[in-house]
């Protein structure tokens, strides 16, 4: 940018001249006919007269100039203004678009390494971060229950004789080792109650994932009202690497033949029932 001389500067300085200019013509002659040729004939007052109006030619021709001069450095200070706006937007621009490429990259690596892979963005290509043999599959954990959708618990005749049968099913997983007490409580259509100990569940058992077990029960069916049958204890999954505890209680109805689960204060009712009876049988 080029310098500016303020237009005030060249105010005062014409006004001066034209005030000067005005004096010297106003208190003498410019010219002597006394003299011969133009030159001579000048006086000293007409020579300062062509001197004060070509200066003040030139402070005209300056302040031309030095008005140029300022249109130019707006216009440069405008165009800077404008490269620092349009910087600014193409900053921004840029940065945004980093910053979603980086989010983008981001992504796409964690969805890689969920899948046991990575981006090699040196050699441009996706590598293994794990092998096969370093893969464990997920156990899931095993649901050990009677199998409602079934028979549930039920009679069935062997060699014409009837007898109380019960389907448990595994879901999810299966399960083994277990080490679980069953015990049956029975009410009779007199309202007696005895107690069986069944036993269903050997320890080294193994059910797969959605597998049933058919189980006998009790040969008693004669004049039974309801049946409790109330499961406790552990198993674990097949690996035997995590234990679950189970402890339930169900109701078999011999005038609906339907089984269902009993809970809290139902289900408690009866686990007392069955531990007043176990302290009879001591």
């Amino acid at each position: 940018m080029k310098p500016i001389i303020p237009n005030v500067v060249f105010i005062v300085l014409i006004v001066l001249s034209t005030l000067y200019l005005t004096f010297l013509t106003s208190k003498g002659g410019l010219t002597n006919n006394k003299y011969k040729g133009f030159l001579k004939r000048i006086t000293y007052r007409g020579k300062l007269v062509f001197v004060v109006s070509l200066s003040m030619s030139l402070i005209l021709i300056v302040q031309d100039y030095n008005n140029s001069n300022l249109n130019r450095n707006g216009e440069l200070l405008l165009h800077e203004e404008q490269f620092q706006r349009d910087s600014l937007i193409t900053d921004g621009i840029k940065k945004g678009v980093d910053d979603s490429r980086k989010k983008l990259f981001k992504d796409v690596s964690e969805a890689f390494a969920n899948q046991g892979l990575r981006i090699d963005t040196l050699n441009k290509r996706i590598e293994n971060i794990v092998t096969t043999t370093n893969i464990l599959p997920v156990e899931k954990d095993p649901i050990l229950h009677l199998d409602m959708g079934g028979k549930g618990i039920h009679i069935i005749m062997y060699e014409n004789d009837p007898y109380f049968r019960v389907d448990f099913r595994c879901d999810d997983a299966g399960s083994t080792n277990f080490n679980i007490k069953s015990y049956v409580l029975i009410q009779f259509e007199n309202d007696n109650y005895i107690l069986e100990k069944p036993y269903l569940f050997y320890k080294s058992l193994k059910l797969s994932n959605t597998s049933t077990a058919s189980m006998p029960l009790s040969k008693t069916v004669e004049n039974v009202k309801e049946m409790y049958l109330y499961i406790s204890g552990t198993y674990t999954n097949l690996s035997q690497s995590k234990s679950y505890n189970i402890d339930d209680v169900y109701r078999y109805e011999s005038m609906t033949k339907n089984t269902r689960g009993m809970v809290f204060s139902d289900k408690q009712r009866v686990i007392n029932l069955i531990n007043q009876a176990l302290k009879k049988d001591k």
